[in-house]
């Protein structure tokens, strides 16, 4: 006869508090960044996001693999915690990793152009410090 063995969780991860960089004035492109929302929270390193994306007052963060969560964060709550070296707040509604950059085009909006071929929207704004960020 067979018997149910109880499920064994796999041990949670232990982060040493030197891995938080708590006297660094610009965060560490290594640094983790959780993310909650309703069903748990994601540990995501930065070097992992394509990009972040408003929804209200929530974030939809895109990842290099495809994955995509929904944070329970504004994308304001997000800037502290990248490098400012990594990301740049390309548009209201949007916060980019320059690493992905695959192009920029100059159409009637200018637009980014990221890895797996996502489109994201430049503000006038933002348009002349993006361009001065990638050359």
């Amino acid at each position: 006869m067979e018997t149910k063995s109880s499920s064994i969780l796999p041990p949670a991860r232990i982060i040493p508090i030197q891995d938080f960089n708590i006297h660094q004035s610009q965060p560490a492109f290594s640094q983790n960044i959780f993310v909650s929302n309703k069903e748990c929270i994601f540990v995501i390193k930065p070097f992992d996001i394509l990009y972040l994306k408003a929804e209200g007052s929530y974030a939809s963060i895109q990842l290099s693999n495809g994955k995509k969560h929904l944070a329970s964060k504004t994308l304001k709550s997000f800037m502290p915690k990248l490098s400012s070296n990594h990301f740049m707040r390309v548009h209201n509604s949007y916060i980019v990793n320059i690493n992905f950059i695959e192009k920029v085009l100059r159409n009637n909006q200018m637009h980014l152009v990221l890895k797996g071929g996502f489109s994201i929207p430049i503000s006038r704004n933002k348009q002349k410090s993006l361009l001065k960020l990638i050359k």
